[in-house]
């Protein structure tokens, strides 16, 4: 008899889960953690790696919100990093990254809002069809059980929780059927730090309309350009990455 009532708590609580996230929404705080391109951990003077480690720490916006709401969402910066680095000689540039991205899963279409430097570009594209792979490896992240999910070929881990049934997660990253609270990539480590649960998205879910609208091939063509051009080759592991030594 006690089994049969937890069992029906458990399922009166996910169904209210259910019930909050599809009529009121939710709001995710991730925090990104940057990791070092390789180019940075070659660097033979350890001085300079140093300090090129802590300015690309420092360069990153580290707190991005999440906004969800019956199928549609939003993931902006919340927090923009310090540029500062206690060596004047030496300045790093990050030439991408800080993108907002909308995504619909009615209409499978997603919209990234993102820069080169100064320069902004709006790109509109169909909802990428990731290729998930569900593993059996389980783990808890604060008070979510979450399970793990792979993208082999690229080198992809993620940690989504079935608790929170809706199938989003940080950037262009969806899918599952569940929230992703952890992310793994070449480049950096996204993890939820909050997670508001009935939270009011009205009128916060909105596509960014500003930057020149491209595809995301002349996208990616213009961005190659521009790093060939300041001498720095993104297929190295470098991640868009610029050293200056005053």
């Amino acid at each position: 008899m006690k089994n049969i009532f937890v069992s029906i708590l458990l399922s009166v609580f996910i169904a209210t889960t259910v019930n909050l996230v599809a009529q009121q929404g939710m709001k995710v705080v991730y925090q990104e953690q940057t990791n070092v391109p390789a180019q940075v951990q070659e660097i033979d003077d350890p001085v300079i790696r140093a300090t090129v480690e802590a300015q690309l720490r420092n360069m990153a916006s580290v707190r991005f919100s999440l906004v969800h709401s019956q199928g549609e969402s939003l993931y902006t910066p919340d927090q923009q990093g310090s540029t500062s680095t206690g060596n004047p000689q030496i300045q790093t540039q990050q030439l991408g990254g800080n993108a907002v991205v909308y995504k619909n899963q009615r209409t499978r279409q997603m919209v990234s809002q993102e820069n080169i430097i100064d320069r902004q570009f709006l790109i509109t594209e169909d909802l990428p069809q990731m290729q998930w792979k569900l593993e059996n490896e389980e783990k808890r992240i604060g008070n979510y059980l979450v399970r793990k999910a792979t993208i082999e070929e690229e080198d992809i881990i993620a940690w989504y929780s079935v608790e929170l049934p809706i199938s989003d997660g940080p950037g262009k990253f969806s899918g599952l059927p569940g929230l992703i609270l952890e992310l793994q990539i070449a480049s950096k480590t996204i993890t939820a730090q909050e997670i508001q649960l009935n939270y009011d998205a009205e009128g916060k879910i909105k596509a960014p309309n500003q930057g020149r609208r491209v595809s995301r091939q002349e996208f990616d063509e213009i961005r190659n350009q521009r790093l060939q051009q300041m001498g720095v080759d993104g297929n190295e592991g470098g991640g868009g990455v610029r050293i200056i030594r005053m």
